[in-house]
């Protein structure tokens, strides 16, 4: 499994960041630029620990990390407890996954998976199973 890119809003000094991740990625800047703030923002993304008041720009926006991660496979996933492994499998698609971590000072941050779906429900796949059901 590899991170690929974070997308980081609203935390520390960065309002609003974008670092694409290669297989060896090295952060190299002036003190005071951002570079712990980008690995503390993946730190925080994957804990899903409540954000201090202090780590936001601006207090009266939520925070946002969107992670994309790439080659993530059936062993990355066997790791997994049964429970997350069965709610995580049928939401990677090419063996790529995107989380999104959204939280508001002092409270639990609010987790979520991106994936694109069709808008017209009769273009969804309970749909277009309900159609073939019985032709197979």
């Amino acid at each position: 499994m590899q991170l690929d890119r974070i997308e980081i809003e609203n935390f520390k000094g960065l309002r609003e960041v974008v670092f694409e991740a290669t297989r060896f990625s090295c952060i190299v800047e002036e003190n005071n630029a951002g570079k712990s703030s980008v690995l503390q923002a993946i730190v925080y993304a994957l804990k899903q620990d409540k954000i201090p008041i202090s780590q936001f720009y601006d207090p009266l926006r939520p925070v946002v990390f969107r992670l994309c991660f790439s080659e993530l496979t059936d062993e990355h996933l066997r790791r997994l407890v049964e429970e997350h492994r069965e709610k995580l499998q049928p939401l990677v698609k090419d063996c790529k996954l995107t989380l999104i971590v959204r939280g508001k000072p002092d409270e639990k941050p609010e987790l979520k998976i991106f994936r694109l779906a069709p808008n017209k429900p009769s273009y969804r796949e309970e749909a277009i199973n309900e159609v073939f059901k019985g032709l197979a």
